[in-house]
């Protein structure tokens, strides 16, 4: 499906859920379909049918490598709020934080052992954050996520002219 076929306001259903795949496809899952670890969730949680366009009402949540749902829905509002008045959706806090040089590996002692063979290897790095790769969101499914949540809340919008005599 499409995205530019799929609006979020129009399309969600009480009870349906809509799933965002990690390349950022969009599909509505069906009763009894199992979804991905890496997948997000969209579900109309307390809205009745056709009546999403209020964001409080859906829930959000990812797919954990486990199985479980972890629900996201405060973290991406946040983001969300950071984005309409102009703030940077990195600088939101730990919470929200990328994971990066958390882990102390898999050996509990701090001993290191180097050997050389000689070969070279220019260094280089690269730094890269973002506030929805934190919560596990791939790119793509950032960008399916806000281009739906844009279409929801600019979905009462009226644009045009009235040339009728």
């Amino acid at each position: 499906m499409e995205l530019g076929s799929f609006s979020l306001g129009t399309t969600l259903t009480f009870g349906q859920m809509i799933v965002v795949d990690a390349n950022g496809n969009v599909r509505v899952l069906q009763p009894g379909e199992k979804t991905l670890p890496g997948e997000i969730i969209i579900s109309a949680s307390n809205a009745p049918q056709n009546d999403v366009g209020n964001n409080n009402d859906v829930q959000i949540s990812r797919v954990n490598a486990d199985g479980r749902n972890v629900d996201i829905t405060n973290d991406i509002n946040e983001i969300f709020a950071a984005l309409e008045q102009g703030q940077d959706p990195t600088q939101l806090g730990e919470d929200l934080a990328t994971a990066a040089g958390e882990s102390n590996g898999s050996s509990p002692t701090g001993s290191v052992s180097i050997a050389r063979d000689a070969s070279e290897t220019i260094a280089a790095t690269e730094f890269s954050t973002s506030a929805l790769t934190a919560l596990g969101l791939s790119e793509t499914q950032s960008l399916t996520l806000l281009e739906s949540y844009s279409q929801s809340a600019l979905g009462s919008i009226v644009t045009g002219t009235n040339d009728a005599p």
